[in-house]
């Protein structure tokens, strides 16, 4: 009958500080590269690889599905990061502060 109840009780909030912390890129379990946004070199992976490296290292630590993009982000070089950074700037501008990353067309939006 406890555990029955324990469905109701909040979930403790994510602590993505401390995920990011013990989750670098030289982790050897869910290894992500730094993403520097260069297809052409060799030790630069393709954005849908990447983008599932990523997410079955959110899965494997339970990363809310609102928190994945921070994560990408994390994994990301200077250059990539900043030129996500301007889109987000830019969605925010024509679409309003709500908008967000959606993840529905790409390998986040299935796990």
């Amino acid at each position: 009958m406890i555990n029955a109840l324990s469905i109701f009780r909040p979930s403790p909030p994510f602590d993505l500080p401390s995920t990011l912390a013990s989750w670098d890129t030289t982790c050897t379990d869910h290894l992500v590269p730094k993403f520097r946004g260069k297809p052409k070199r060799k030790d630069d992976p393709a954005v849908d690889a990447w983008l599932k490296l990523v997410k079955e290292g959110c899965i494997a630590r339970r990363v809310p599905k609102a928190h994945r993009p921070d994560i990408a982000k994390h994994f990301m070089g200077k250059k990539a990061r900043s030129r996500v950074l301007a889109v987000e700037k830019v969605m925010r501008v024509v679409r309003g502060e709500s908008w967000g990353w959606r993840w529905k067309e790409t390998p986040f939006g299935t796990g």
